[in-house]
């Protein structure tokens, strides 16, 4: 099943979830988990790779499985906390500027390639990043990002990360057979996110 890992991880997150609330209680509590579990899947996932000869169709595996997963999950916890007591004070306008400059960061990666172990771990930069961007969120919302519209997305939008498996392989199929297909596009992107909208909100009426 297209996206089955990242339903699975989430999953497991769920049953993990109890245990990490007994002792994670505030920001110092889970600032570590998030900075430890990073430290630690690296190190497991670059020795694992060193010394063992997997088959090439069994390296991402490591990408996808949940141990490599999970301290995005303790980031996403960090964040609730941050938003709660609001560690770092900022005002509205300096707030307004890191968003910017956050928002070019994550746009500048998402136009570089990565190779090697690199691949194993960039969502992990994406994740501190997201963190960085939420939490700069919940000081300033610039109506640019924080409108009717991308509200809607956000109430909408487990529904549509259900679905968007099956809508992507399916456009993809699609577009394939008028041989305007082509990886990483823009154009394609846009298609794919708004045929899924659409049906999530077809779905959800």
């Amino acid at each position: 099943m297209p996206g089955g890992w990242s339903i699975s991880n989430e999953i497991l997150f769920y049953l993990t979830l109890p245990l990490f609330f007994i002792w994670v209680r505030n920001v110092r509590h889970a600032l570590w988990p998030a900075f430890e579990l990073t430290v630690l899947e690296i190190g497991d996932t670059l020795l694992s790779l060193h010394y063992y000869d997997y088959p090439v169709n069994l390296h991402m595996y490591y990408f996808y499985w949940f141990p490599n997963q999970f301290p995005i999950f303790a980031r996403g916890i960090l964040l609730f906390f941050m938003v709660q007591c609001q560690p770092v004070k900022l005002n509205a306008a300096w707030a307004r500027i890191f968003i910017l400059i956050t928002v070019l960061w994550i746009v500048t990666l998402t136009s570089m390639e990565f190779h090697q172990s690199m691949i194993f771990f960039i969502h992990y930069v994406y994740s501190i990043l997201f963190v960085v961007f939420a939490y700069l969120l919940s000081i300033s919302q610039p109506a640019v990002l924080v409108n009717r519209l991308t509200v809607f997305i956000g109430n909408i939008s487990f529904s549509m990360y259900l679905i968007h498996f099956f809508i992507v392989e399916l456009t993809i199929i699609l577009i394939e057979k008028t041989g305007l297909h082509a990886p990483d596009s823009l154009f394609q992107y846009l298609f794919h996110l708004l045929v899924v909208i659409m049906l999530t909100v077809i779905a959800a009426r």
